[in-house]
């Protein structure tokens, strides 16, 4: 899921903004179904190779496993996993002369 929403995100390329990333959120939300109402999506551009511009999107999903055995044979397993995925911004420049 992150990874696909960083994908799509990038693929909008430098006119991102807080409006669109509350979009994809929520997206995310309708296609996770109930096991999305409580993850957390944030969304970061970053510049990744210091030239002073953004070039990638970052996307961190926080939200909870679903346990589908009882807890007492669980064991160990984890209850919450947190992932950030990245994808380099698209920018297509203009043919020169």
């Amino acid at each position: 899921m992150a990874s696909d929403l960083a994908q799509r995100a990038a693929n909008e390329g430098t006119s991102l903004d807080q409006a669109r990333f509350d979009a994809y959120a929520e997206e995310a939300r309708r296609r996770l179904g109930g096991y999305g109402d409580d993850a957390d999506f944030a969304f970061a551009l970053a510049d990744a190779d210091g030239d002073g511009r953004d070039d990638t999107v970052a996307v961190t999903v926080d939200a909870a496993l679903p346990i589908l055995l009882p807890v007492r044979w669980s064991g160990y397993s984890p209850t919450e996993f947190s992932r950030t995925m990245r994808a380099r911004l698209e920018v297509f420049q203009a043919a020169g002369p």
